[in-house]
């Protein structure tokens, strides 16, 4: 007697787990991305890593969502599955177009500065990313005499 509901409680309790495993899953098979303006739509597929055909889970959409983040590339992303369809909502980031120093004309330091800053044209606009820069210019400044300089965007 026993034996019998052990043997029928543990084969329930496997079923429901292989059941339940593969019912938060899903084949993709089409990928839809909207709000890319400079980012094509293929290349956010390659940066995160997702083809039309794949199974996935919530953790494969996790990774999804990091690997379009690490880019640096968008603000927001936001995915969704309807109907076998994957919904990537993205908010690109702003590019920095030109990065000028002006008011420096000693040109060994203008050159420290430049090689100092990390951030490069063409690149993602990121604000704490500005912040941080802007604190090493003045520290930079500082540590060649300037004692009080002035750092804005």
């Amino acid at each position: 007697m026993i034996y019998s509901f052990f043997k029928n409680f543990f084969s329930l309790i496997f079923i429901l787990a292989f059941t339940l495993s593969f019912a938060q899953s899903e084949i993709i098979n089409e990928i839809q991305i909207e709000g890319n303006n400079r980012v094509n739509s293929e290349t956010v597929k390659i940066f995160g890593e997702v083809n039309p055909g794949d199974n996935l889970n919530s953790n494969d959409l996790n990774n999804i969502l990091k690997n379009l983040y690490e880019t640096n590339f968008f603000e927001n992303v936001e995915l969704k599955i309807e109907n076998s369809i994957l919904k990537i909502k993205i908010k690109e980031n702003p590019i920095i177009q030109n990065l000028i120093v002006r008011g420096i004309k000693n040109k060994d330091l203008l050159k420290k500065i430049k090689s100092a800053i990390s951030l490069k044209e063409k690149n993602p606009y990121l604000e704490n990313k500005i912040e941080y820069e802007i604190r090493n210019v003045k520290n930079l400044i500082q540590s060649v005499c300037y004692y009080f300089p002035s750092v804005d965007l």
